[in-house]
């Protein structure tokens, strides 16, 4: 059975800040009615106290979750052997600028343990 550990603030930020700088696959987890609904997203920055994500593409055959303010998500995401996983309140979507110049939707959800700029 794998261990579960508590990550200290200076640990949790050194993750965030790594997973950010990969950009790495993140699993959202939103209820929706009676049901839970995963969604797959990726980490792209950190602004304050939140966390921006790219907004999930969706195929044709699901139907896309729609993101309410003060929505409980857990996050979930893979960096080198460990699996991170926290809860966090959906505050709204913005836009993001990109190296390029262009600028993409991310999602907004806010997490305790993000206090400060990482990026």
């Amino acid at each position: 059975m794998p261990v579960l550990q508590e990550l200290n603030t200076q640990q949790i930020d050194q993750a965030i800040e790594l997973a950010v700088e990969k950009n790495v696959p993140v699993i959202l987890t939103a209820r929706a009615g009676e049901t839970w609904t995963t969604i797959r997203s990726r980490m792209l920055a950190v602004r304050g106290s939140h966390l921006l994500l790219e907004c999930p593409t969706h195929d044709s055959a699901s139907v896309p979750h729609e993101f309410v303010p003060a929505e409980r998500l857990g996050i979930g995401f893979k960096l080198k052997h460990y699996k991170h996983i926290f809860p966090a309140t959906f505050v709204g979507q913005d836009n993001m600028a990109t190296e390029d110049g262009t600028s993409v939707p991310v999602l907004l959800p806010m997490s305790s343990s993000v206090k400060e700029p990482l990026v």
